[in-house]
């Protein structure tokens, strides 16, 4: 709820510019709201989204798509990239991000589900993004 009214008090700034309130008015409500932030300046922080970070291993009949000089490479430090499991603005959906950054590649794919993630990762391979 809290949420709501500082943003109510930001709309409210935007709509007295829009319906052409006078520059004074507005300069006075606009420095009430930033000495109400300095005052306390966590209230009016956006919460940072939760991140899970795990490393996650591929299957070898998955890794027979990628691209072949990578995938002997990959097979070499155990078919293991980092993903990511970060919590959407919504709060029911999650984004995957899966990346992968050694000797010279760098891959990173993003999705709302994990297999679709995966399966992007292996067509990235074929683009060669090697840094």
């Amino acid at each position: 709820m809290e949420n709501v009214l500082k943003n109510e008090e930001v709309n409210a700034l935007s709509r007295g510019i829009e319906n052409g309130t006078p520059l004074e008015e507005l300069a006075a409500q606009f420095n009430a709201l930033i000495e109400k932030m300095i005052a306390n300046p966590t209230a009016y922080e956006r919460p940072r989204p939760r991140v899970a970070y795990a490393g996650i291993k591929f299957k070898r009949s998955e890794c027979r798509g990628m691209e072949k000089t990578f995938r002997k490479e990959f097979a070499a430090v155990g078919r293991v990239a980092r993903v990511s499991k970060r919590e959407n603005d919504d709060g029911r959906t999650f984004t995957y991000t899966i990346l992968y950054n050694s000797n010279a590649y760098n891959f990173r794919v993003s999705s709302t589900d994990l297999r679709e993630a995966k399966r992007l990762f292996v067509e990235e391979t074929h683009k060669g993004a090697r840094v």
